[in-house]
C-alpha cells in the first residue's frame, strides 16, 4: 500500500511539473503588466516602465567643449528578452539634437535606417529605427538636457513599445518614483 502511495506521489509531482513547464510561460506572458511612471532627480522628464529600473550615473566630458555634465542610464528588461533605456545627459554646451544625434551615429554600431520627426511636450525630437536589431531610438536636446530613449528587442507595432514612447513627458512630473544609484545622492 506503501508503495502504491508513493509511485502516485511521484506521477502526480512528475506530471504537475510537466504540465507546468509547458503552461507557465504563456501565463506568464499573457499576465497583465503594471506600468508605473519613473523618474530621476533633477532629470526633467518621466516615462512608464513595466519594471522598476536599474541607474548607473557617470561623469560625462565631451572631447569639442571644455564642460563636463552628468549622464544617468537607466535600463531595465523583460523575459521577452525586451530592454528598454533612458540616457539623460546634461547639456552644459547647448548642444543641438542635430550635433547630439551625429555624435551617436559617429559613435554607435548600430545600422540607423529610418529617420522621423517627433515632438514630447514642444520639444522637437528625432526617432530612428535599427536595422540589425529589431530597435527604436528617439533623441532629444532642451537647454537642459540631452535624451536618448530606446527600446531593444521588439518592433515599432509592439503594444509595450508604443506605450513606453508614448508615455514620455519632458519637464517636472511630481507623480514618479524617483530611480537612484545612490553614488552621488
Amino acid at each position: 500500500m506503501n508503495r502504491i502511495l508513493l509511485v502516485v506521489c511521484v506521477l502526480v509531482v512528475v506530471l504537475t511539473s510537466v504540465a507546468g513547464q509547458t503552461a507557465f510561460p504563456a501565463v506568464f506572458s499573457q499576465r497583465k503588466q503594471t506600468w508605473r511612471r519613473y523618474t530621476v532627480k533633477d532629470g526633467d522628464f518621466s516615462v512608464s516602465l513595466p519594471t522598476m529600473p536599474v541607474m548607473i550615473s557617470s561623469i560625462e566630458s565631451e572631447r569639442r567643449f571644455p564642460k563636463v555634465g552628468w549622464g544617468r542610464h537607466l535600463r531595465t528588461s523583460l523575459l521577452e528578452d525586451v530592454t528598454y533605456g533612458i540616457d539623460v545627459f546634461d547639456n552644459p554646451n547647448r548642444q543641438s539634437l542635430d550635433e547630439f544625434v551625429a555624435e551617436y551615429k559617429a559613435a554607435a554600431r548600430d545600422n540607423v535606417m529610418a529617420e522621423q520627426n517627433v515632438a514630447v511636450n514642444g520639444v522637437p525630437g528625432k526617432q530612428y529605427l535599427i536595422r540589425d536589431v529589431p530597435a527604436l531610438m528617439q533623441f532629444f536636446a532642451t537647454e537642459r538636457r540631452r535624451y536618448r530613449f530606446t527600446v531593444r528587442g521588439a518592433d515599432a507595432d509592439n503594444p509595450a513599445v508604443k506605450q513606453f514612447f508614448s508615455s514620455i513627458v519632458l519637464g517636472k512630473e511630481m507623480d514618479a518614483v524617483v530611480v537612484s544609484d545612490n553614488l552621488f545622492q
